[in-house]
């Protein structure tokens, strides 16, 4: 800023402090410059010599404090964009961490995938202090309230992770599962869609889940569709999703295809805590007259 630098920003008695143009600023104590000015001069480019022509100290005062709140704003939009939702539509891409951050995010993404969440909570909270408003440390915050069973503050952290980045399918799948722990099946349909629509092959936990969603909301259609899907992407990983298939199809009024379903599942899977609960609904078709008797 070549004509308008102070190298002695403390001596505001004497306007001489100010280089440049400055030397012909009257010298009265009413005229004399305020800190803001000084502060001002400094920093702004096209501000100083209109204001030190204005002749009075109150003239000085307003035009500097103007300054100030527009220099604020801008710095505001740019190192601070989890400040408002305004900002975050302002300001393109992610925030970037610091290596000392990212070291300690890997370390916590570690420990998280190895289930050692004491260690988790210490290095995230690390990172937390770090880069607070980065959405990779806010959804890894997610992850570790939904391990720890804390719904609400997981759906608190996502739905910000959600807010700075709109195009994190982890996030969004992320925070349609706190929802539904919560029970708030209605709630939770629309990131799980969010997240498949962001991410056409994401897990078969977040078919799971908005299948789930669907069957609570009585919309067996799509619970149907969903649970099948699910169904194939899992594997055999978890037998709960078979059931979920036979009650959709029950829902739906395939009443064989439920029961073929069922008894599937009961040679498949002998054994398993799910076993009971799909004998019981089969004898329930057969005794309600819905399928043949073997």
């Amino acid at each position: 800023m070549a004509g308008y630098h102070c190298n002695r920003p403390r001596r505001f008695g004497n306007p001489s402090f100010l280089a440049g143009n400055c030397e012909a600023l009257p010298r009265s104590s009413s005229q004399r410059p305020t800190r803001r000015l000084a502060w001002c001069s400094r920093v702004c480019r096209d501000r100083p010599r209109r204001l030190h022509r204005r002749g009075n100290g109150a003239g000085i005062r307003r035009g500097a404090k103007g300054c100030l709140r527009r220099h604020h704003r801008r710095v505001d939009v740019y190192l601070r964009p989890d400040s408002g939702k305004q900002a975050l539509a302002t300001v393109p891409g992610k925030p970037l961490l610091t290596p000392k951050a990212k070291e300690a995010l890997d370390k916590g993404l570690r420990a998280l995938k190895e289930d050692k969440l004491a260690d988790a909570d210490k290095f995230l909270g690390e990172v937390m202090r770090l880069a607070p408003g980065n959405p990779e440390v806010l959804y890894a915050q997610g992850i570790l309230s939904l391990k720890r069973s804390d719904w609400r503050r997981a759906q608190t952290v996502l739905e910000k992770a959600t807010q700075i980045d709109p195009s994190s399918a982890p996030a969004f799948a992320a925070l349609g599962l706190a929802l539904c722990d919560q029970g708030n099946c209605d709630a939770a349909i629309a990131p799980l869609s969010k997240s498949l629509q962001l991410d056409p092959a994401g897990a078969w936990e977040t078919r799971w889940a908005l299948a789930k969603s669907y069957y609570q909301r009585e919309q067996y259609p799509e619970a149907l569709n969903m649970s099948q899907e699910a169904f194939a992407r899992s594997n055999g990983k978890a037998p709960a999703v078979v059931l979920l298939v036979a009650q959709s199809l029950t829902a739906v009024g395939r009443y064989e295809d439920a029961a073929q379903v069922l008894r599937e599942f009961l040679r498949d899977h002998a054994g398993t805590q799910e076993t009971a609960t799909a004998r019981r609904w089969l004898e329930q078709l057969a005794a309600n007259g819905k399928i043949r008797s073997n």
